[in-house]
């Protein structure tokens, strides 16, 4: 069995999208300093959940 996930995302210049990049980031980086991951990390060690700004309980409650 082979699966695969594909993401892909086409834009211009876009400033808003790049703001919201980096604040997601940010809510990432305080997300897992809070559970002790330190050092540098790269946008592809960062776990979805960490970057969405809904807790992952409630994430859980609605899409399972």
């Amino acid at each position: 069995n082979c699966q695969t996930i594909e993401y892909k995302l086409t834009l211009d210049s876009n400033p808003q999208f790049t703001a919201s990049v980096l604040v997601a980031c940010a809510r990432a980086a305080m997300k897992m300093k809070a559970r002790g991951i330190t050092g540098c990390q790269t946008i592809f060690d960062i776990a979805p959940v960490d970057l969405i700004a809904t807790p992952r309980e409630e994430l859980i409650a609605h899409m399972l």
